[in-house]
């Protein structure tokens, strides 16, 4: 059943498979370099600043930062540029989540423009054949859309703790001395 479904989209099968394989490139990527040791370690949360070589991480720059004697506004600058490095490769989770269905609707339009373009009473195979490329492009489509949309709220929601994990940050650095 599903194989047919994935020669039924004919020609949009080679944009949909690209937006899927790019969801899902975007979305691992991203899930990982959000992990809580990649970004804000909960060592820092707690104040323990490691001293020395310190694995990059946006709490990690922010500590260098500090030691090197940026505070207040300007710290807090920083995690908030810290932050918007942190989507890098979003917009293009968000592309595929717009761009999939519409390709799924250029599918349906193109199968039923193909069945009925000729003016006259298509014959069964025709018919078939036009619907079945509507359908299995609006599935396909759809199909890569919705999981696309949910990693990309998780991956905003995960961003935005860490944007407020950073903040937080910056305003303990700003007010006590790391350690050096």
């Amino acid at each position: 059943m599903e194989l047919s479904l994935l020669s039924a989209a004919g020609v949009f099968l080679w944009p949909l498979l690209i937006c899927s394989a790019l969801a899902l490139f975007v979305a691992t990527e991203r899930a990982l370099a959000l992990t809580a040791s990649r970004t804000v370690p909960l060592s820092y949360l707690q104040g323990n600043y490691p001293s020395g070589k310190t694995p990059v991480s946006p709490a990690a720059r922010l500590l260098a930062l500090r030691r090197k004697g940026l505070r207040g506004d300007a710290l807090r600058r920083a995690a908030e540029t810290e932050v918007v490095a942190l989507q890098r490769g979003l917009f293009l989770l968000d592309s595929v989540v717009a761009i999939a269905p519409l390709l799924g609707l250029l599918g349906t339009v193109t199968g039923l423009a193909g069945v009925f373009v000729s003016g006259a009473t298509p014959d069964p195979s025709s018919l078939a054949a036009g619907f079945g490329l509507a359908l299995s492009t609006t599935v396909i489509g759809l199909g890569i859309a919705i999981p696309a949309q949910f990693a990309a709220n998780w991956l905003y929601r995960r961003i935005e703790i860490v944007a407020d994990q950073l903040a937080s940050l910056a305003a303990t650095l700003s007010e006590t001395d790391p350690a050096p």
